[in-house]
């Protein structure tokens, strides 16, 4: 996971774009099967 796109310019304790849209689909994506667990627990 090493930021060659950015020209390694940037520090990692700043968070990129890139990382803030994986934690936005992952945090979609983890709402959207506790949902499907509470509402559909027989699939």
């Amino acid at each position: 996971m090493t930021s060659r796109k950015f020209g390694g310019r940037q520090p990692t304790g700043t968070p990129s774009v890139g990382w803030s849209a994986v934690v936005v689909i992952a945090s979609l994506l983890a709402g959207a099967s506790v949902v499907h667990n509470i509402f559909k627990p027989d699939l």
